[in-house]
Formats: structure tokens, C-alpha cells, sequence
């Protein structure tokens, strides 16, 4: 995110608090990501809008929000021009008023919230304008002029208006205009006001034109030339004397924003209005809408149609996607009774041939005739020839050769002929014709016809190349049709044709298919198939570079299939690491936000270098895990986790410390059921007893109380919790834990024993010749034992630990062995003692 440039380069805010420098050539050439929001005017808004995407629509972004927040701080408040553009792009994005903005009046921050408003609620505009001083602002006439529609159409509301209108009435004739329209009792649209109109135009120089026009729109005719004049609404209404004379508008549209959806339908009747802009519109969206559905109901949605009453275009729509039952419940129509006939016609369903129309009616009866039951060839008529949407309904008849088609129509219907030479290859290919479907299909791939139905050809070529052996020559016909245009058959055919030359050659159709399918069940298809391919393939020791790029570009697009998302993220997890751990992911939804941020964890907690570990990603676990509802996937990850700590603890002590921080979050989130708990928790301190063990070292009395006699006090606390059958095992697991680290701290108290031995002959022998100090001397000795007894008791309590737990043989031999040290210890302690 770009916040400042100087000196030849652009500073970044990217990752940290700190913005970095890039060249402005290299900065050219970064990769643009469109950031949603509503239009904002200002580099301080820009920042802001970035803040607000990351938060709420799931945008990358690794800066800290209060240092975006601080870069947008220098925008807001160097000049007037930036402070007003802060201010405006505040209210846009609905947060309060930046620093610095008591500089600009309540009137002027009420009437940008105005401007932003002017699209909205009719009420919150007019509440909005009422707040302003009631003399000021005219430029409040052109904010209700463009809500002139809505005005009408509610008497409270239009009543308010004519309020904030009448202090500006006498000057401004667009003000008195729509002050008179709103009044309760229209006025009569007649000369003498058109004429008042026009002389309103104060200021003009023209006064004499101005006449001239108020008389000409009065009789209903154009104005020969029209004077310079501010007033939108006769601008507009010039345009539309344009329109109806014969001049096209599409290129003047701006101007038309005052006129009412009846003058609008006018010019649509007469052809001078015949394309929506692109972009913005000058009128309310639902005029807006309206006229879409005249102009081009194929692009509409399916609200402005029902609004307007269109209903013909929504027969059309739930026709072509099959829903009968949306079709049954338009209002009746001629339109609409002919999509549900001709869907009855579909369907098999009775219905009244009268409802088709004329054209359709004669077709149906061609199609219908063409079906009836028969062996014999029959003549296509040119009805049929002339419309390809009959041919579906054909095709069975094509395929059995009982179709044929004259000379003359062939010459006059080429599209006609080719597919029914199409269907006499398919028909070839399904009687096991292999050398007469390839003659005929190569026949008709020197035909010249449409590029459809030649990729077709090649296809059914391609097919019986396949199937005489020859997957080479079949791939070859396939990528000479995918040389143009294609659809989704070709590339899922060539795939499985290239599979069989070997499993790279299949990669690159695969990738395509991800590229360019429409469906997105052929695009997962394609990349399931790519990862299985690759999987099977026992050649293959890595990851493909061309798989591992379908999953990124599946998985830098929004999937609509939340398992689907989440099995590219485990893939990548196995095989992708590194670009899992901070590449471009997306995510939709709150579901797949949660699975991205785990799997990314999981990526990280992987490779040495980075600072996350699996302690990391069962606090997370954990986190989802106490979700309302939780997800079903999150169960799976905790089945997961809990197995590889299964398998890590089972493995020689002092292996596996590092199981320590994720048993913990585990337990404390409350995911293990209580054998494992009890089982993991007293491994873990096994294991970090005997890793310290061998370092020389032991646990201290924290760990040692938390991690293995806690688990003992739980035990035989909830004893009754367990399974009758895991009461033993989970005992003995304890106890083999406990002993083995009472043997790991027996192992260190003999180290210490041997040092205190060492320490009290050094100190016995300094007391022969230093007389003097002999108290302080006896005060070490007393020391020494004092600690030695302290490792002998900690020593103890592991045996006190054990009493009454279920230990194997072997387990109670080292039990008794360290017994047996800790009496030598206990004993040679008194005697030294004894001996004070």
C-alpha cells in the first residue's frame, strides 16, 4: 500500500510499522489489487478504505492498522482542499471525523453527508438538509431535483421538500419548478408558466431566445436554437424535443436525468435512446432500472424485471433454466403462456397449441412430426433447418440415419448439414465403425463449418484413434481442435487421452481446464484428477511444479466449496510449505478464513526457521474448537493432532520434550477425552525428565507437580470416568511415566550424592588445618546434607507417586531398584550426620 513517494521511489506500507522504499520502475510493475469500498477522493480515505477491507473482506494485509491510521493522519489536515476531501471520505466510509476537522463548520460536514446521502432514504436526505441553514446550499435543488420521483410519489415527503425549496424559489426557476410540481394540486402545464419559466432564467443575455423557446416547448415543438441556461430540467426537456424530432441520445444521457419514466419511454419508442450507459446513470435506481429492462432485459436483474412488470423476459429466463414452477406463478401473459407451453412441449406435458405463437407453433409441429415412431428416412423442412435450437430435440434421429436433408437446404443451410454429418459420425463411432467413423470424421473436419462442430469432429476422431490403440495420433487431433476455441469436453478428453502417453503430457490440458472452464466442478475436477494422476504415478518422487500451480490459482480465487478449499490447504500443507506459509490464499467466509489461518499456522509450525510450533497450532485448535457452532473439520485436526502426539510419546524417553506445550493446550482446551489427558500430560513429563536427564539436569518441582503426579491425583480422582477396560492400561502408562522419571531424578540425586561426598571430605580435610573457621566449615557440611536430603525426598515422592498404580514387572524392578539407592542415600546421610 502506497503512502508517500520521494526521491525517485514509492514508500510501502507492506509487513511491520515501518513503510519501505521502491523504485517508482520496480513499483510499476507490482501487481494491482483492487480494494473494496465505496468511492473515496482522498489519499487519507484510499488508506482508510484499505484498514476497513482488510478487517471486514478478508484483503491481505500485514501492517499494523494503527500504522496505516498514522500514515493517513499527514493527509488529513495540510490544506482546506485535504481536510474536506477527509472529511467526505469519513462519512463515506461511516467513521468518525478525522483530526484536525473542527476546522470545517457542522454545516458543511451536514451537507457533505448530505451528498452522500442523495442516493439513500428519502427521509435521511431530507433530515440531512434540514439541518442546513435554510438560506444557504442551493446546490440542495439539484440534490432534490434527481429525487424528483420519489418526491412525487410520497405527499409527507414532498411537502418537507417544498419547505427546504422556498427560500430559493424566487431566484432559482429550477427550485420554483419542482416547488410547483410538488405542490398538492398539480399546476397546469401551460404557456404562461413555461414562458415565467424561461424569463427565470436570471442573468441570461439572451432574452429575446428565451421567449422564443418558453413559446416554442408551450406549443409542444423544438426550439430552433436553445441559449445558454443553467436549468437542468429544460435542458433535459430540449434534449427530449431533440430525441422525438429524430436525434439519437445515447451519447447525451447526462441531460436526461430530470425527465419521468414516461418522457423516458418516449424516446426508447422512437429509437433515440437504444443502450444503457456504462457506469453511472443520472437517474434513481429504480427509474434506472426500469429502463435497463426496455433497453436490455437480457442483463437485468430479476428484481428490476419484477418491478417493472417485464414479465415476458422472466418467462424467458425460468424457460431456459427449467424452473417450471417460478414459470407457473408469473401473471398470465401471452408471452408467459408461451414459455409454458412450449416448456409443456419440453416436458411431454398436455398443453394448448394456441398459447405458442405463430412461428414457434409451426416449428413444434415440424419437431413433433419428425419424432413420430419409424424406421423410414424423412426430410428435414426448412423450418427446422433454419433454427439450431430444434436440433436438440432431433438428435436421436440424427443418430439412427432417419433424418435427411436436400440438396438445395444444404447449400442454403450449411450449419444443418454439418450437424447432421456430425451425427452420422457419432452414429459410426457407436456401432464400433472405427474406419468409417474416422473417414467420415475427417471428411467433415475439410468441410469448412462451424468451428463447433469441427472440434467435435476431431474429438470423435480422436476417440476412435484412441480406441484402435493409438493415444499419440488421438492426442494429436485433440490439441489441433483445442487449437481455437474450446470447450470443456475437448480439454477433460485430452487429459485422459494424454494420461495414457504418460502422466506429464496430461498436466498442461488439466491446467487449462483450471484456466478456462466456466464450471467449477470441471475446474475441482481437473485438479483432483492432476493431484491423483500424481499420486499413482510411482515415477514421480516431487511435487510437480504444473499441480502445484492448478492448487495455487484454485486457491488464490474464491471457492465456493468449503471441503474443497480445505483439502487444497492440507495439499498444500504436505507439499507446498513455504508458499502455503504467506501466499496469495483466498478465503470466503468466516469458515474458510479460520481454515486458511490454521493451515497457514500449520505450514510455519513445519520449517525450523520460523518462530511458530505446534504448541502454536493447538492453541488455535483450541480457540476453534470452543466455537458455537464448531466446525466439522475442526474435529478431524484434533483427531490428527491427538495421533501424532500418540505416536511421538511412544517412542524411547527424552525423545519427544517438545509434545510439553501442545498436550497442555490440548488439555486445557478440554479436546482429549480423560485417558488420553491422563496418558499424554504424564508422557509428556516423562519425556521432558529423561531430556533433562540427560543433559544433567532435572525438573523442577513446578513441572514435576503439574505433569506427573497431577496426573496421578486425577486418576484415581476420577476413576469412575474411566472405561472399566482402560482403568489398568491408563494406570500402568502412569506408572511406567512416573517411575521412569523417578529414575531420571534418581539418576541426578546420585550425581549429587557424589558431590556432597566430595564436599564434605573437602571440607573434613580444610578442618585439620583451619582451626579457626571449623564452625563456618560445619555450617557447608550441614548444608550439603541438608541438600542431599532434599533430592532423596523428591526422589521419594516418586515412589509415593507409584504406590498402588498397576506396574509391569520390569517396571517394579526399576521401582525397587531406585528404593533400594534411595535407603544407601537416606542411610549414609544419617551417618555423616552422626558424625557432626
Amino acid at each position: 500500500m502506497a503512502v508517500d513517494e520521494l526521491d525517485g521511489a514509492v514508500w510501502v506500507l507492506a509487513k511491520g510499522e515501518e513503510p519501505t522504499a521502491v523504485p517508482i520502475a520496480e513499483f510499476d510493475q507490482l501487481r494491482v489489487c483492487e480494494v473494496p469500498g465505496p468511492p473515496v477522493l482522498g489519499a487519507a480515505g484510499r488508506l482508510w478504505r484499505a484498514n476497513n477491507a482488510r478487517q471486514s473482506t478478508g484483503v491481505k494485509g500485514s501492517w499494523p492498522e494503527y500504522t496505516a491510521e498514522v500514515a493517513a493522519a499527514r493527509f488529513t489536515g495540510v490544506t482546506l482542499g485535504r481536510r474536506r476531501a477527509a472529511a467526505i471520505d469519513a462519512i463515506a466510509l461511516d467513521r468518525p471525523a478525522p483530526p484536525g476537522q473542527p476546522a470545517l463548520t457542522s454545516s458543511e460536514l451536514d451537507w457533505y453527508q448530505a451528498c452522500v446521502d442523495a442516493a439513500g432514504p428519502l427521509s435521511t436526505l431530507l433530515d440531512r438538509l434540514a439541518r442546513l441553514p435554510a438560506a444557504r446550499y442551493p446546490s440542495r435543488v439539484a440534490l432534490l431535483l434527481r429525487r424528483a420521483g420519489d418526491l412525487m410519489a410520497d405527499r409527507e415527503q414532498a411537502d418537507r421538500a417544498r419547505t427546504l425549496l422556498e427560500p430559493f424559489v424566487e431566484d432559482d426557476p429550477d427550485a420554483r419548478a419542482l416547488y410547483m410540481a410538488l405542490a398538492a394540486e398539480p399546476v397546469p402545464f401551460t404557456a404562461a408558466f413555461v414562458k415565467d419559466f424561461t424569463r427565470g432564467l436570471g442573468g441570461s443575455p439572451y432574452p429575446e431566445a428565451l421567449a422564443a423557446v418558453g413559446a416554442a416547448i408551450a406549443d409542444g415543438i423544438r426550439p430552433a436554437a436553445f441559449p445558454p441556461g443553467r436549468a437542468p430540467s429544460v435542458r433535459a426537456l430540449d434534449a427530449w424535443l431533440a430525441g422525438m424530432a429524430g436525434s439519437g441520445l445515447d451519447g447525451a444521457v447526462d441531460v436526461l436525468g430530470p425527465l419521468s419514466p414516461d418522457l423516458l419511454d418516449d424516446l426508447v419508442d422512437t429509437g433515440a435512446l437504444t443502450r444503457m450507459p456504462a457506469g453511472s446513470t443520472p437517474w434513481s435506481p429504480t427509474v434506472a432500472g426500469y429502463l435497463r429492462c426496455r433497453l436490455e432485459p437480457g442483463t437485468a436483474p430479476p428484481d428490476d424485471l419484477t418491478a417493472a412488470g417485464f414479465h415476458s423476459e422472466l418467462a424467458r429466463r425460468y424457460f431456459l433454466a427449467g424452473a417450471d414452477e417460478r414459470l407457473s406463478a408469473l401473471p398470465d401473459g401471452p408471452k408467459v403462456r408461451h414459455y409454458r407451453a412450449l416448456h409443456a412441449q419440453r416436458t411431454g406435458a398436455p398443453h394448448e397449441a394456441e398459447d405458442l405463437e405463430p412461428v414457434a407453433r409451426k416449428l413444434v409441429a415440424a419437431v413433433a412430426r419428425l419424432r413420430e415412431p419409424g424406421t423410414e428416412a424423412r426430410d428435414l423442412p426448412e423450418v427446422v433447418a433454419a433454427d439450431p435450437s430444434s436440433w436438440a430435440l432431433l438428435s436421436e434421429a440424427g443418430l439412427r440415419g432417419h433424418l435427411r436433408l436436400d440438396a438445395d437446404l444444404r447449400l442454403r443451410y450449411p450449419a444443418c448439414a454439418a450437424w447432421l454429418d456430425l451425427c452420422e459420425v457419432q452414429r459410426l463411432v457407436f456401432d464400433g465403425s472405427w474406419p468409417e467413423a474416422a473417414a467420415a470424421g475427417r471428411a467433415l473436419v475439410t468441410s469448412g463449418a462451424d468451428e463447433a462442430v469441427l472440434d467435435e469432429a476431431r474429438n470423435m476422431v480422436a476417440f476412435v484413434e484412441w480406441q484402435l490403440g493409438r493415444p499419440t495420433v488421438a492426442i494429436r487431433e485433440l490439441e489441433q481442435a483445442l487449437a481455437g476455441q474450446y470447450n470443456a469436453g475437448l480439454l477433460v478428453n485430452a487429459a485422459l487421452v494424454a494420461a495414457e502417453v504418460s502422466t506429464r503430457s496430461a498436466y498442461p490440458h488439466l491446467a487449462a481446464m483450471t484456466r478456462f472452464a466456466e464450471d467449477p466442478q470441471v475446474r475441482k475436477g481437473a485438479i483432483i484428477r492432476a493431484l491423483g494422476l500424481w499420486l499413482a504415478d510411482d515415477t514421480a518422487e516431487e511435487y510437480p511444479p504444473e499441480v502445484a500451480d492448478m492448487v495455487r490459482r484454485a486457491l488464490g480465487a474464491p471457492l465456493a466449496d468449503d471441503e474443497f478449499h480445505r483439502s487444497l490447504l492440507l495439499t498444500s500443507v504436505f507439499h507446498d510449505t513455504a508458499w502455503l506459509s504467506d501466499g496469495p490464499v483466498a478465503a470466503s467466509g468466516t469458515d474458510q478464513s479460520a481454515a486458511l489461518a490454521y493451515f497457514r499456522l500449520r505450514a510455519r509450525a513445519i520449517q525450523p526457521e520460523r518462530k511458530e510450533d505446534f504448541a502454536d497450532v493447538a492453541r488455535m485448535l483450541a480457540t476453534l474448537w470452543a466455537r458455537s457452532p464448531r466446525p466439522d473439520w475442526v474435529r478431524d485436526q484434533r483427531d490428527w493432532l491427538r495421533d501424532l502426539i500418540d505416536r511421538l510419546v511412544h517412542r524411547k524417553f527424552g525423545e519427544a520434550p517438545g509434545v510439553t506445550g501442545m498436550v497442555e493446550a490440548l488439555v486445557a482446551g478440554k479436546l482429549l477425552e480423560l485417558r488420553d489427558e491422563l496418558i499424554f500430560t504424564a508422557q509428556a513429563g516423562a519425556h521432558v525428565a529423561a531430556a533433562l536427564g540427560n543433559d544433567g539436569d532435572a525438573l523442577s518441582s513446578d513441572v514435576e507437580h503439574r505433569l506427573l503426579f497431577g496426573p496421578v491425583r486425577q486418576y484415581w480422582a476420577r476413576l469412575t470416568d474411566l472405561d472399566t477396560d482402560d482403568v489398568e492400561p491408563v494406570g500402568e502408562e502412569i506408572g511406567r511415566c512416573v517411575v521412569m522419571s523417578g529414575l531420571a531424578m534418581a539418576v541426578f540425586t546420585e550425581q549429587v550424592f557424589e558431590k556432597v561426598c566430595q564436599r564434605w571430605n573437602e571440607l573434613i580435610a580444610q578442618e585439620r588445618w583451619d582451626v579457626q573457621n571449623r564452625p563456618y566449615l560445619r555450617q557447608n557440611r550441614v548444608k550439603a546434607l541438608d541438600l542431599l536430603d532434599t533430592w532423596i525426598g523428591r526422589c521419594r515422592g516418586y515412589l509415593t507417586a507409584a504406590e498402588r498404580l498397576p506396574l509391569s514387572q520390569d517396571i517394579q524392578a526399576i521401582r525397587d531398584n531406585i528404593q533400594k539407592n534411595i535407603r544407601d542415600w537416606a542411610t549414609e546421610s544419617r551417618r555423616l550426620r552422626n558424625m557432626l
